[in-house]
């Protein structure tokens, strides 16, 4: 409650500014509450209890739906407008890779893993340091020997080998430390 009293007075005031942003994705998710858009290669979480939905009635399952929120993207951050693009009949599943992965399902080609993997599933979801929308999922090989990197600003997937150390460390601490060092996040 108090936090939205802040922010009313920020905007009577005229002392807080709040960028619109608009994203328009695939539904991976929805509850009365909630709803999961699949962007690129990035997964969003926003409430939508108070969002206008007046072009927005019976969203389903991997509808395009267009979402309008102010400011910087938070999970689970309200939204303040919702958009329905419903699915089209008869192609579910008709947007298969090289790799027989669903596109439109959310599903994306692993080479560490072999297989079709939905990030949200497999990867660890790593925030950009500098305060930018990108982020970085990571996937590690079963045997963990290798780890994938998928960027959500489009860049080239990149693998990493593990390499031993002489020292008893911890090396996951130490890979956290060299991704953060390599690309800021």
């Amino acid at each position: 409650m108090k936090k939205g009293w802040i922010v009313c007075l920020c905007v009577l005031l005229g002392a807080c500014t709040f960028k619109k942003q608009q994203i328009k994705g695939v539904v991976i998710d929805i509850t009365m509450d909630t709803v999961t858009v699949g962007v690129d290669r990035d997964t969003l979480l926003f409430c939508i209890q108070d969002a206008n939905r007046e072009n927005a009635k019976g969203i389903l399952i991997n509808d395009t739906l267009e979402v309008t929120y102010l400011g910087n993207y938070k999970k689970g951050m309200s939204a303040t407008r919702l958009v329905l693009h419903p699915q089209q009949k008869n192609i579910v599943g008709g947007d298969r890779d090289e790799h027989g992965c669903i596109g439109s399902a959310g599903y994306v080609w692993s080479e560490v893993q072999k297989d079709c993997i939905r990030l949200f599933e497999k990867g660890v979801r790593t925030e950009a340091i500098d305060g930018s929308d990108s982020s970085v999922f990571i996937v590690f090989s079963p045997d963990s020997m290798h780890v994938e990197l998928f960027f959500t600003d489009n860049r080239p997937n990149e693998i990493l080998d593990r390499r031993s150390l002489s020292l008893p460390v911890d090396i996951h601490g130490i890979s956290k430390m060299m991704i953060q060092k390599m690309y800021g996040y």
